[in-house]
């Protein structure tokens, strides 16, 4: 409804005025890599708004990569690291979808596909919608993990009204295809504007 329009799009720039962005992505020639915390990088393409943005949830606080289309979050990613031993993307997937349905959730796992990226490392995605009841709309994320044999990294991309699944898919693909292992950066909090 026109309502709901209104309300998410007043919360995706509510959000953005609250987040407190490290580095604006497109507002110079040249492209600079992002360093996550969890030490993965990625150099995301000129025509990508992408800014990386600390959020606080439950006391918690944490660094998301988020795409715009001038006040609208197009979509955002969040990036964790997996423990030792964790680099069987299959493996993951599988538990994922499990833990998710045992949760009670309506899931639906769909597209899969892989992806070499250019620093060695292997990328996979995974399509997967979740819903709470049958009779609710499925929310959708992207899921990437990201492993060079050792290290693992899962990068969830939330979609949003703003964007379809194929055109999310592409994109973080495109993406992640830049990635690379880095040193994580020493301090959590970027400075403000």
């Amino acid at each position: 409804t026109m309502a709901t329009g209104y309300s998410m799009q007043r919360a995706a720039f509510l959000i953005r005025a609250l987040c407190v962005p490290i580095i604006l992505i497109g507002l110079s020639a040249a492209v600079q890599a992002l360093v996550l915390p969890e030490g993965l990088a990625v150099d995301p393409p000129a025509s990508v708004d992408l800014t990386q943005q600390l959020i606080t949830t439950t006391g918690d606080e944490k660094q998301v990569l988020a795409a715009w289309d001038g006040d609208t979050l197009r979509y955002f990613i969040r990036v964790e690291r997996l423990p030792p031993g964790s680099a069987d993307a299959s493996a993951y997937y599988s538990k994922l979808v499990t833990d998710l349905r045992a949760s009670g959730l309506d899931v639906t796992a769909e597209l899969r596909g892989d992806y070499p990226i250019g620093s060695g490392l292997l990328g996979s995605y995974r399509v997967v919608d979740t819903r709470p009841r049958a009779d609710s709309p499925f929310d959708r994320t992207v899921v990437h993990f990201i492993t060079d044999g050792q290290a693992a990294f899962v990068a969830v991309a939330r979609l949003t009204p703003a964007l379809t699944a194929e055109r999310l898919v592409e994109e973080t693909v495109a993406l992640f295809k830049t990635a690379r292992i880095a040193e994580p950066p020493s301090a959590l909090k970027p400075p403000n504007r």
